[in-house]
């Protein structure tokens, strides 16, 4: 049975060791190094995972070997970028980031309640650390508010399994279908749930974390908790509901629909306003989560697995996305006026900055258009009225999206800057911002290959091995 959790097995001994490591090792960036080794490891074991269920509560399949990947490439971004000055606790930052990791692995694979809550909080928990980690007022503050809104979305969580299971007597979520009957308390589990992951992803009305959180946090952090760290509540809710929920499906589609269409549109309207660039990639990401609920609004109808695939699409394509736009501010800052004449201080991480933007925007051929496109086709495919509306607003809020994202660009080439003095570029948050764009251009270019496995990978979730 060892061989099917390698990759956590990898990543939770390497973990270890660096925390040991810590206390003896002079040269500490080696710890640093250490943690990308096991994040490389840990991805090279991925291509040998044998592909099946262990103990009724762990599944091997494409579906979870997507998300693994997932995680993994984030988290390698963030470690590289990170080289640059992680202040003097080294050991601490890279340990906790590798522990957050492991939970994020174990849950991509978790078919049983139990399991999947127990990976969820392991993810979490080191993340509040890690938000508050340069102990400022201001990390202080955005750990506090992160912890607070972590506990209370823990607890609809909790509330909405304990429902299920006390209606089904399993926490097993593919023993559940032929279980659960349509009734009230099979209802209101639902909606408990879904307010509890929408927290976890970042869902209007349940989004007022995450822009203080990320504005508050060091910006490696951030990066982390919007590309990774939020993709677990995407996750969760594809296993939970899709399959345990089934029965009463057309229930809480239509809430998912209602989410989709308010966070989409909440988030590119209010990012239009903002000044400081991490509360504006706050709200660009809460408008994207809006797009990945689209395809969770239509798991009820025909189109379910190619749904299912443009949802891992664009799950992939933006955490890569958001990564690299959120670790470019490690070189250009925080506020709107310092990427003036970014081109000419910085213009390696104007460039790669730029080709980030323009792809969350949804400028073919790069993969924020494919990813994009495929959402939209899975809306029209599923027709209706619900297929069609979100399927036009996908469409308005990226139009509305050019406008804050363009305002950027515009003021990297052609602003100029009060002070024009050369900033230093350093090598690791390069190779990870050039990293995140080649992935950007070649998923974009040549998609046939990665779209054809995550429709492998939905097929492989909707059976259910």
């Amino acid at each position: 049975m060892v061989g099917y959790i390698v990759p956590e097995i990898i990543i939770g001994a390497f973990a270890s060791l660096i925390i040991l490591l810590n206390y003896t090792v002079t040269q500490r960036k080696i710890l640093g190094y250490l943690s990308l080794l096991a994040v490389a490891l840990a991805f090279v074991s991925l291509f040998k995972l044998p592909r099946m269920t262990a103990w009724g509560i762990y599944a091997v399949d494409d579906f979870a070997i997507v998300f693994k990947a997932v995680f993994l490439t984030v988290a390698f971004l963030v470690i590289l970028s990170s080289l640059k000055d992680i202040n003097k606790r080294e050991g601490e930052y890279y340990s906790l980031l590798l522990m957050s990791l492991m939970g994020m692995l174990l849950l991509a694979s978790s078919i049983d309640l139990l399991m999947l809550y127990v990976a969820l909080e392991l993810a979490t928990i080191p993340s509040f650390i890690l938000a508050g980690f340069f102990r400022d007022k201001q990390t202080s503050e955005a750990a506090m508010k992160y912890f607070v809104f972590a506990v209370v979305s823990s607890g609809l969580i909790v509330f909405g399994m304990s429902l299920l299971y006390g209606l089904t007597g399993t926490t097993n979520i593919y023993e559940m279908i032929n279980r659960l009957e349509l009734n009230t308390v099979s209802i209101l589990a639902s909606l408990f749930l879904v307010a509890g992951f929408a927290f976890k992803m970042a869902a209007f009305p349940f989004h007022a974390w995450a822009p203080d959180v990320y504005q508050g946090s060091p910006t490696p952090i951030s990066a982390f908790l919007s590309s990774a760290s939020k993709k677990m509540g995407f996750l969760a809710v594809l296993r939970i509901f899709y399959i345990a929920l089934s029965p009463i499906a057309n229930y809480w589609a239509l809430a998912f629909a209602i989410l989709a269409a308010l966070t989409m549109t909440y988030g590119n309207i209010v990012a239009l306003s903002q000044t400081n660039i991490k509360r504006m990639l706050a709200y660009s990401s809460i408008g994207h989560a809006g797009y990945i609920i689209i395809a969770l609004a239509l798991l009820n109808t025909k189109v379910a697995i190619f749904a299912i695939a443009a949802a891992l699409l664009h799950i992939l394509v933006h955490a890569v996305m958001k990564a690299g736009a959120f670790i470019a501010g490690i070189v250009a800052g925080e506020n709107i006026e310092d990427y003036k004449g970014l081109s000419k201080k910085a213009p390696i991480t104007a460039l790669m900055l730029t080709i980030l933007l323009l792809s969350l925007i949804g400028v073919p051929p790069l993969a924020g258009f494919l990813s994009k496109f495929y959402i939209l086709l899975s809306a029209i495919y599923a027709g209706g009225s619900v297929g069609y509306v979100l399927a036009v607003l996908l469409v308005v809020n990226s139009a509305i999206s050019i406008f804050y994202y363009g305002r950027i660009i515009s003021y990297m080439y052609w602003a100029k800057a009060e002070n024009e003095t050369k900033i230093n570029e350093p090598l690791s948050v390069t190779l990870a911002l050039i990293i995140a764009v080649i992935l950007v251009i070649v998923i974009g270019l040549y998609p046939s290959e990665i779209v054809n496995y995550l429709q492998k990978a939905a097929e492989s979730f909707v059976k259910g091995l």
